[in-house]
């Protein structure tokens, strides 16, 4: 009989590939992908004995919903993130904090729904929150 690392390695080895297809497929970045497919895994380790019985078939469906979940959550997770109002104060109490070393995956979650905006809304972004000028002052440059 497999050790569980043995059976998790081959679990891995033979719907890795599939598992991280359909995370990218939902979050289109590399990072946030693997992230989900190191979170499902984490999920299979935790529920192994259950995995073991299962035939190959429901193994594969198992996983692809397994993925397909996490992969939605993490979505999910990723818009609360960004879905906020930036004049509230918590909001940028919060993006101060993000300075630390400690929250480095936040700040490249971050960074990289900030390079999904247009060039137009990354401007205004950096003219309000980095050169902090007022709605007027943006107002002028832009003209």
């Amino acid at each position: 009989m497999q050790s569980d690392r043995e059976f998790i390695t081959e679990l891995f080895l033979h719907y890795g590939a599939l598992m991280y297809e359909i995370a990218f497929s939902i979050l289109h970045q590399q990072q946030n992908a693997e992230d989900a497919v190191q979170e499902t895994m984490l999920k299979v380790i935790r529920h192994i004995a259950a995995f073991r019985t299962l035939p190959d078939a429901n193994t594969r469906a198992l996983l692809t919903v397994m993925t397909r979940n996490t992969a939605l959550s993490q979505r999910r997770k990723l818009k609360r993130l960004i879905s906020f109002d930036m004049n509230d104060e918590a909001v940028q109490s919060s993006l101060a904090m993000l300075q630390s070393d400690d929250d480095a995956y936040v700040r490249r979650i971050l960074a990289g729904q900030i390079r999904q905006l247009s060039a137009e809304e990354q401007t205004l972004l950096r003219l309000k929150y980095w050169e902090q000028l007022s709605h007027r002052e943006i107002g002028r440059r832009l003209r």
